[in-house]
């Protein structure tokens, strides 16, 4: 069976994209990001293509939104970096 490519709902596809492009990789660990964006990759290549299916567009939504939940952010040591810096201060006067 021969699908209809006008049929084809890309809506919740080019969501998810917009929602992924504005990630920014420096909150992100490299590994993560590294994962994430080949999936975001492949998914505005699949966007673009006027041939895909259906199946495949709804198959990248869910790999694309398990590659957004799997982002893991970097640590943030500027709270403990001011506590340490706090403690020096007390400890030189």
């Amino acid at each position: 069976m021969v699908e209809d490519v006008n049929a084809i709902d890309k809506t919740g596809l080019n969501t998810l994209i917009s929602q992924a492009e504005a990630k920014t990789e420096a909150t992100y660990t490299p590994t993560s990001w590294a994962a994430f964006f080949t999936v975001l990759k492949t998914a505005i290549t699949l966007r673009d293509n006027v041939s895909a299916t259906q199946t495949q567009v709804d198959e990248t939504i869910v790999k694309l939104q398990k590659a957004i939940d799997n982002l893991t952010e970097k640590a943030n040591f500027s709270a403990l970096t001011t506590k340490l810096q706090e403690a020096q201060q007390l400890y030189n006067t």
